[in-house]
């Protein structure tokens, strides 16, 4: 038998079929456990793709997207306008169908961002995967946008260190639009030529990917929605403190003092480097 050579492809294209199917299989379990009414609204073990796919509907209709629907999913919806419209597709299909394409869009995007990072190779590439699998499989368990977020960083980056500024803002600022946090990767772009073009092109598609929604949303219903979004991310920042240095504060020494003011070392500690 021929063994399979770390140096070569096969093992690449192995890897990713494993990731692939143990993707499709989980999603598929996942779907497998149904959902249930219980305190709170309707329950299920896919959540997160119902607020997703929901998001959209709600869009379409003209319904806030960041209050509770207890009706179709447990908790809120946190991303963006345009995100839910995106989501669109995915009303027409069957849940089933929809989770393993959800959880591939994730998984390509993330192993495709890593293929065309320069000086990177099947071989990186594969051992970076092997790495990062428990968490990539506990995101895809979960119908996370981890992976998908990676993926986009990542792609963003190599865009750019191929010299292709406009592709590179375009990842970018989509990924900012999934979740807000990707605004820091913006930092490493000072250390790439043509920031003037960088920063038009940014600017560019942060008013295209704005605007988007409005043709579902009209004018109206789109400032409405935006404003929902800001009050409810304010409120959600206000309340949560999850897994950070605010969490640690809180829980192991009883900080009560302003949330702002830990933020704001954390933006000196992060430009320091950058004044050097």
């Amino acid at each position: 038998m021929r063994k399979i050579s770390w140096s070569g492809q096969r093992f690449f294209y192995v890897v990713t079929a494993i990731l692939v199917l143990i993707t499709i299989i989980v999603s598929l379990q996942s779907y497998s456990t149904g959902t249930w009414e219980a305190a709170g609204g309707l329950h299920s073990n896919f959540n997160n793709y119902l607020i997703f796919k929901t998001s959209a509907t709600h869009l379409i209709q003209g319904l806030d997207l960041y209050v509770h629907h207890p009706g179709d999913h447990v908790d809120l919806f946190k991303y963006s306008p345009l995100f839910a419209l995106l989501m669109a597709p995915f009303t027409i299909l069957p849940d089933w169908l929809g989770i393993i394409i959800w959880n591939l869009i994730n998984l390509l995007t993330l192993m495709i961002g890593l293929r065309m990072m320069p000086g990177l190779g099947k071989k990186q590439v594969t051992f970076i995967l092997l790495i990062a699998f428990f968490e990539l499989i506990g995101s895809i368990m979960n119908e996370q946008s981890n992976a998908l977020m990676a993926g986009l960083m990542v792609l963003g980056i190599a865009c750019f260190e191929k010299n292709k500024p406009f592709w590179g803002a375009l990842s970018l600022v989509f990924s900012v639009y999934i979740k807000l946090f990707s605004l820091v990767v913006f930092m490493m772009l000072l250390f790439y030529p043509k920031r003037l073009k960088t920063a038009l092109y940014t600017v560019f598609w942060m008013i295209v990917f704005a605007l988007l929604p409005i043709l579902v949303t009209g004018w109206d219903g789109l400032k409405e929605t935006y404003l929902s979004w800001y009050t409810m991310l304010g409120q959600d920042y206000s309340d949560s403190v999850g897994f950070s240095v605010i969490g640690i504060l809180v829980k192991w020494f009883n900080y009560q003092g302003s949330r702002n003011i830990v933020f704001l070392v954390g933006v000196v500690l992060m430009v320091m480097p950058l004044l050097q």
